[in-house]
């Protein structure tokens, strides 16, 4: 039986489980603070919300499958060391974590994807929003697939390594030639929208601000870069400690990089009840017009200033709308966004 074979518990071990615990729990922390967000602010469920949710769960799939991995006690042991039956367990602990990431961080792309689209109204946006979707909905299906069907005849093999004489290709290979792509698209997606919110109207901190929670997505490419360098040192890094800690590491940042744009409504709610302005509302915005609709129902007769509004109760409002909103848009774009059953119009103007 596997567990009177098991190799006791080694240095790397340990280390690992004191990097995979703490980031597991960061990726929850990420996930229910968003939906926290979400519930604060009484908005719908989205499209974005949805590919999270399924993040999250090729997330925990990694988690588990490295967890497994490093109870059997193989960090740091070289193969041929190992028994046969907890080389099996690895291996498939392996092939299950490698195809479970790739899937959880393509759809860690299609959340933010949506969340471009549910926020900004502007038309070549929209066109390259759809773009990456494709280009990251092929990437998933063939690095998927790959994985899948390394081998051939027979494909347990891709698991086993005790089959011998199937068809398959070389992992370390696969990788060096997968994960540019895989960079390069996430870096892609990540500075989308920054022309965009550098065009609006709000002050340069503020701009500075939103930027930086968009930007924050590009530390997983950086992590990507770690594990080309560590495995076109040596091929066989991809099986070693520092690559499988590597690889948990990025996808845990892709969990939290699509949901730390959501947290603006619950970390200003915090601040002001702490007495604090709030973090993306602590600078004065010129207001322009709105219409506003109380309930949805009655429509005032006229324009009214939001800035005549009490600052407690209107600049969450103003906040969310500036943050959606693109100079760029149609002439006759309106963007809806209930918040506190009061909807809040904005017509979007060529100027």
């Amino acid at each position: 039986m596997a567990s009177e074979q098991k190799i006791p518990l080694h240095t790397y071990d340990h280390e690992a489980l004191r990097l995979t615990i703490p980031c597991f729990i960061l990726g929850i922390l990420s996930v229910v603070l968003r939906f926290a967000a979400k519930f604060k602010n009484n908005s719908p469920f989205g499209l974005d919300d949805w590919a999270l949710l399924l993040t999250f769960l090729f997330f925990t799939g990694v988690n588990a499958a490295l967890i497994e991995n490093i109870r059997l006690g193989v960090y740091g042991v070289p193969f041929d060391d190992m028994p046969q039956d907890v080389l099996l367990a690895y291996s498939k602990g392996a092939y299950a974590s490698h195809t479970m990431a790739a899937t959880s961080m393509t759809f860690a792309k299609f959340s933010v994807l949506a969340l471009y689209w549910r926020l900004f109204p502007t038309r070549w946006l929209h066109r390259a929003v759809i773009a990456m979707a494709i280009i990251s909905a092929a990437y998933c299906i063939g690095t998927v697939t790959a994985l899948l069907f390394r081998c051939i005849h027979p494909i347990a093999e891709s698991w086993n390594p005790s089959i011998q004489g199937g068809k398959c290709f070389s992992f370390p290979r696969f990788l060096l030639a997968e994960e540019p792509f895989n960079m390069a698209t996430n870096l892609v997606i990540v500075f989308m929208p920054i022309p965009v919110v550098l065009k609006l109207q709000m002050p340069l901190v503020r701009k500075l601000q939103i930027c930086f929670v968009f930007a924050f997505g590009s530390c997983a490419s950086l992590v990507s870069a770690i594990r080309i360098g560590l495995v076109a040192k040596d091929p066989q890094a991809i099986y070693r400690p520092a690559a499988e800690n590597w690889l948990f590491i990025q996808t845990t940042l892709e969990c939290i990089g699509c949901s730390l744009p959501t947290y603006g409504p619950l970390i200003n709610r915090t601040f002001v009840t702490a007495g604090l302005k709030g973090f993306f509302t602590s600078v004065p915005t010129p207001q322009p017009s709105y219409w506003i609709r109380s309930n949805g129902t009655q429509r005032l007769d006229s324009v009214v200033d939001a800035s005549k509004y009490p600052r407690s109760e209107s600049e969450d409002r103003i906040c969310a709308i500036d943050a959606r909103a693109g100079v760029d848009a149609d002439v006759h774009s309106i963007k809806d966004i209930p918040l506190n059953a009061i909807k809040v119009k904005r017509t979007v103007e060529m100027v």
